[in-house]
C-alpha cells in the first residue's frame, strides 16, 4: 500500500556539483527525458571531470522496460525519477517489483516534484520496501543548463542528506513539513507560472490591441525584478495607482480591461487588488518604498 508524506520534509553556469561523497561506486538511473531530467543530465556532464561514476538514461521511449533494465543493472544505487508527478508511484512500483529485497534496502530513490513529499512503497508479502524521497528544486528548471549552486532544495524532515540523495550536489537543503508541500508548490506556481503567462500575455495585448511591439515592455520588466531582487525584506517596491490610493484610476482600468478583448484580465486585476489590500490589513506598518 502506498503513503504519501506530503512533505518538504542565479548563477546559471556554476554546476552545483563537487566531489562525490557516497562510499562505493555510484551508478545512478536516471528516469525521464523532460527539462528536469536535462538538467540533471547536464549537472552528472560536469560531475564527469571530478569523479568518474555510472550514469543510465531511461525513459518510456525506450524498448526495454524499467524493470527488464534493472534487472540488467543490479548495480544501480540510486534512481532518480525525474517525470511528472502522477508517473512516480507507477514506475516506482515497477522498479519494487524487479529488485530483490536486498537491492530494495540499499537503494536510494529520490524524485522531484515538488507538490509531492516522500513515497513510501512496501511489499507487504515479501517485506520489500522502498521509500523514493522528494528533493524539489527551488528553481525555473528549463531543460538547458544545469541546475545552479544557488538551487536550494526542498526535502522532507525525515530525508536523509542531500549528499546521499544527489551525491554531488552541494546545494542548500531546506525542510518543510509534511502538511505544507502542497501549498508551498502552489506558491511557487503563483510566483513562477502564472507571472510567466501574465508577461506573456501583457507582450501579446501590447502588440494586437496596442500596435506597440512586444519587447516594448522588457525595460519595464526587467526593472521591476530588478527592484524585487535588491529590495530589503521589510520593503515593498510596488508603485502605481494601488499604492497611491488612487482608486478612480483603479475602476478606469478595470473598465477598460473588461472592455477589451480579454476581459479575463479584469477579474485578475481585481484578484491582485483584494490581495493588496489584504496585505495592507496584515501589514498596516509595513514600510514601502516611494512611489513614482
Amino acid at each position: 500500500m502506498t503513503n504519501y508524506e506530503r512533505s518538504a520534509s542565479f548563477e546559471p553556469s556554476l554546476p552545483a556539483l563537487s566531489k562525490i561523497e557516497q562510499s562505493g561506486p555510484v551508478h545512478i538511473g536516471l528516469i525521464g527525458s523532460g527539462a528536469v531530467a536535462r538538467s540533471l543530465t547536464a549537472n552528472l556532464n560536469g560531475l564527469r571531470q571530478v569523479q568518474p561514476f555510472k550514469l543510465t538514461n531511461w525513459s518510456r521511449s525506450h524498448t526495454e522496460s524499467l524493470g527488464a533494465l534493472l534487472r540488467r543493472h543490479p548495480d544501480i544505487t540510486h534512481l532518480w525519477f525525474a517525470v511528472s508527478d502522477g508517473a512516480i508511484e507507477e514506475l516506482a512500483n515497477q522498479a519494487l517489483a524487479a529488485i530483490s529485497e536486498q537491492s530494495a534496502k540499499r537503494l536510494v530513490a529520490v524524485h522531484f516534484a515538488g507538490a509531492l513529499g516522500d513515497i513510501r512503497l512496501g511489499n507487504e508479502s515479501h517485506g520489500q520496501t522502498l521509500t523514493v524521497w522528494g528533493a524539489h528544486p527551488l528553481n525555473s528548471i528549463s531543460g538547458q543548463t544545469a541546475i545552479s549552486l544557488s538551487t536550494p532544495f526542498i526535502t522532507s524532515p525525515m530525508a536523509p542528506p542531500l549528499s546521499l540523495l544527489l551525491p554531488g550536489f552541494k546545494n542548500q537543503t531546506l525542510r518543510l513539513d509534511n502538511s505544507k508541500r502542497t501549498l508551498y508548490h502552489a506558491l511557487c506556481a503563483l510566483s513562477g507560472n502564472m507571472t510567466v503567462i501574465l508577461w506573456e500575455t501583457i507582450e501579446k495585448e501590447f502588440k494586437t490591441q496596442l500596435g506597440l511591439p512586444r519587447e516594448t515592455v522588457a525595460a519595464y520588466r526587467d526593472q521591476i525584478f530588478k527592484n524585487l531582487s535588491e529590495r530589503q525584506p521589510s520593503q515593498s517596491v510596488l508603485t502605481g495607482p494601488l499604492k497611491r490610493g488612487d482608486f478612480a484610476t483603479v475602476d478606469r482600468h478595470l473598465q477598460a480591461l473588461q472592455e477589451s478583448t480579454t476581459p479575463n484580465l479584469a477579474s485578475l486585476y481585481r484578484a491582485f487588488v483584494q490581495v493588496y489590500e489584504c496585505n495592507v490589513k496584515s501589514h498596516p506598518t509595513r514600510s514601502e518604498a516611494p512611489h513614482v
